[in-house]
């Protein structure tokens, strides 16, 4: 008999936590498990989610404590038999869990995805209390449970399962003379990208503020700005009051993600703070090597010097020196391409998938030993 799980999110936009789950549920085995997602907001992943087989439910959340979404999530809950409820980031953690308790479901699991300093000792109050009545806490990186243990919750509680990448979909080359010359690139041309919502955790200002050094000692520079926020406007008119719009292209949400880092020469990411970024996965499957700042896991998957640089966060000369070592140096590039290939055979999706399904194994389990 099927376990039936609904995975909860808090968009359907494109973002890393959205495209990761739509990148593993194919690997869940679908004899043993029945998947259905259910969202706050509508995007463009529910197409692809329907299209391929899965019950998709949209449940609008106005406001942090929105009583009618918990109502309709405990009736979808209830209509659907769900037996696991799998939550992710924020706000399906707080108001998804709640609906969840209520209408009894044998096990809760949330996902938390990035190291979340804004968060108010309220909000971490509330953490601490749903974290009683939920059966495991899955977390990215060792570095996430650091920062989620502070807020008082037993590391009992926590379960760690790595992102993993779809390594097929990476590393094909032949896109990449094709997509340059889309993008009116040309071949001699070092480019450098970055995939990421626009917004203050990611850093942009920073890249931003190192490309008018870079571009003294390297002429020949294309620097790919690859994902929608709000910040988005503002950061195209200060790269166009510094003169330097012929060097950025700001290409916004994307689907063709693999076709795009097979253009780049270099990925970095100068985020503030960060999980254990889908991104950098992507990038090395890509054999790309990474410039990226010193943020919850990425110690956990970059190999200083060797598959790529981290540097502090926040720090623009620390950026422009690695930057620097690498737009000159084509045969480190390729190196440290190479070795991050490797590296990130380690945190494939298969592996990812396999670990949680014996994650809900376990958890369904004991709770029929406890007769729940």
């Amino acid at each position: 008999m099927k376990i039936n799980v609904l995975r909860v999110v808090s968009n359907l936009g494109t973002g890393g936590v959205q495209r990761r789950l739509v990148s593993l549920l194919p690997y869940i085995d679908s004899e043993k498990f029945n998947i259905s997602v259910c969202s706050f907001k509508d995007g463009p992943l529910k197409k692809t989610l329907t299209k391929a087989g899965y019950k998709v439910f949209i449940v609008p959340r106005r406001f942090k404590f929105d009583l009618i979404c918990i109502i309709r999530l405990i009736k979808i809950m209830k209509s659907e038999k769900i037996q696991i409820v799998h939550t992710h980031t924020h706000k399906p953690n707080t108001t998804a869990r709640i609906a969840a308790i209520l209408a009894r479901i044998p096990v809760i699991i949330a996902n938390e995805h990035n190291v979340d300093e804004w968060k108010s000792p309220f909000q971490k109050l509330i953490d601490c209390l749903l974290a009683r009545f939920t059966d495991k806490i899955i977390v990215v990186s060792k570095g996430v449970q650091k920062f989620c243990q502070l807020t008082g919750i037993p590391p009992g509680k926590f379960h760690l399962i790595y992102n993993g990448v779809e390594l097929k979909k990476f590393n094909d080359k032949k896109f990449r003379e094709t997509k340059r010359k889309e993008l009116g690139i040309d071949e001699n041309t070092c480019v450098i990208g970055t995939v990421g919502r626009i917004h203050p955790q990611k850093g942009h200002e920073f890249l931003i503020e190192v490309v008018e050094k870079l571009l003294i000692e390297h002429k020949s520079l294309i620097f790919l700005i690859i994902g929608e926020g709000y910040l988005r406007e503002e950061l195209i008119r200060k790269v166009k009051s510094l003169n330097l719009s012929k060097n950025f292209l700001f290409l916004g949400e994307r689907e063709d993600i693999p076709e795009l880092l097979s253009c780049m020469d270099i990925f970095v990411l100068p985020s503030l703070r960060e999980g254990f970024p889908n991104t950098i996965l992507e990038a090395m499957a890509s054999s790309l090597p990474v410039v990226a700042t010193d943020v919850g896991g990425v110690r956990e998957l970059i190999i200083p010097d060797e598959t790529g640089f981290i540097v502090p966060p926040a720090n623009p000369s620390a950026l422009y020196e690695s930057l620097s070592k690498l737009i000159q140096d084509k045969d480190l590039r390729y190196k440290m391409g190479n070795a991050g290939f490797e590296r990130v055979k380690d945190f494939s999706i298969e592996k990812m998938a396999k670990e949680t399904e014996n994650l809900y194994h376990k958890l369904i389990e004991d709770k029929k030993c406890l007769q729940w």
